[in-house]
């Protein structure tokens, strides 16, 4: 339940979600080069207190995903292009935010979501349906 609820539902449908939407409307990938590139849960990883900052990633990861439900950049760069694409520009920087959490729990995962906006391309699915 937990998996299918916070991996495939959670995590991979929004991975899926943002980067089509990338990948459809995006000439060239966002430009995350300047984004942190280290895990901001150092401190707490040395700890092994893992819980508090998974919770915090899956609440960013809803929060994107509200954002995306309630903004409707999918509608808007249809009548405003430009406002539309900084929209989605915007989801891929928070995604990344994401990603870069995630890779000390998940690096496998990670990385591909961080090959996926690196080539501006929706990958395949992260986490199989059970």
């Amino acid at each position: 339940e937990w998996y299918t609820a916070n991996l495939t539902n959670g995590l991979g449908n929004l991975v899926a979600r943002v980067m089509k939407l990338a990948e459809d409307n995006l000439d060239a990938p966002v430009d995350v080069a300047s984004a942190r590139r280290e895990s901001p849960y150092v401190a707490e990883l040395s700890k092994l207190c893992f819980n508090e900052p998974l919770d915090h990633i899956w609440y960013e990861i809803s929060v994107i995903d509200k954002n995306i439900n309630e903004s409707e950049p999918f509608k808007v760069v249809r009548t405003d292009p430009e406002k539309g694409r900084e929209m989605i520009r915007y989801a891929v920087a928070r995604l990344f935010e994401v990603t870069v959490a995630l890779e000390p729990f998940m690096p496998v995962t990670s990385r591909a979501i961080t090959e996926a906006i690196q080539g501006n391309i929706k990958p395949e699915n992260l986490f199989p349906r059970l």
